[in-house]
């Protein structure tokens, strides 16, 4: 038979998908990209609704996902302690 708990609708937090999500033991470079290129996201998205001129927006949105794509690049790939 099953256990009751098999069937638990809470995720599993201990496996690795989600312990790589974790930013709290990144290099601080890594912290330090996923944040700027956060911001920088932002700020695109800022620009995006503040004004008609699009270009501007666009680059600062797709600069801030290359740095957060790094951020968890980095992350995903460094060694824990």
């Amino acid at each position: 038979m099953h256990d009751d708990d098999d069937f638990s609708s809470e995720p599993d937090f201990s496996s690795r998908r989600h312990r790589d999500m974790d930013l709290r033991n990144a290099p601080s470079w890594a912290q330090a990209f996923v944040w700027l290129g956060t911001l920088f996201a932002l700020i695109g998205v800022v620009i995006f609704f503040g004004s008609r001129n699009t270009a501007p927006s666009t680059a600062f949105f797709l600069i801030g996902l290359v740095f957060v794509a790094l951020g968890a690049l980095g992350n995903s790939t460094s060694r824990r302690h």
